[in-house]
């Protein structure tokens, strides 16, 4: 069950604010009532309107989402300093994506532009907290970039400079 905001009620209709991610309420058809609060009783109760089917999530033909997701990366740090031995460093990262709209179905990793890689999200379809684990076996500058893909295929990305001393 999810509490919806309320943003105005006329004497027709019940406009709310749709959950705000995909993660609490992923996109599907739900059964949605209205409570109505009683003034009879000496406790608030709510009475359950009849009930009506939405659909939450997946884009209409009228409208497509054009919004591209959010990603951050959390760890390691911006500019920082990795140290390893010889062999090279293990390099763990993580990070935060979300989008409000058809929500997130992946994010990947690339060291220096190369090759990306599928993170690990925190849970299936989770990817509100999300982890990626690498090994760089080069010293010197090196640049981590997170991409994070919505369900409509829109994509942005973020990056950030680290050093890495073996």
């Amino acid at each position: 069950m999810i509490w919806l905001q309320i943003q105005s009620i006329t004497s027709s209709s019940v406009i709310v604010s749709a959950p705000i991610n995909a993660n609490l309420a992923p996109p599907g058809y739900y059964l949605i009532h209205v409570l109505k609060s009683s003034p009879d009783y000496p406790v608030p109760i709510g009475i359950p309107s009849i009930g009506k089917i939405i659909q939450i999530g997946l884009p209409s033909a009228t409208g497509t989402d054009i919004t591209p997701p959010t990603i951050g990366i959390t760890s390691p740090s911006s500019r920082a300093v990795i140290l390893g031995p010889a062999s090279g460093v293990v390099v763990n990262v993580a990070g935060t994506a979300s989008d409000s709209q058809s929500g997130v179905t992946s994010v990947k990793v690339s060291i220096d532009g190369g090759p990306s890689s599928q993170a690990t999200p925190a849970a299936p379809g989770d990817w509100s907290i999300w982890t990626f684990s690498t090994n760089i076996n080069k010293m010197g500058p090196h640049t981590i970039q997170a991409i994070a893909t919505d369900n409509a295929g829109n994509k942005t990305s973020a990056k950030i400079p680290v050093t890495v001393f073996l």
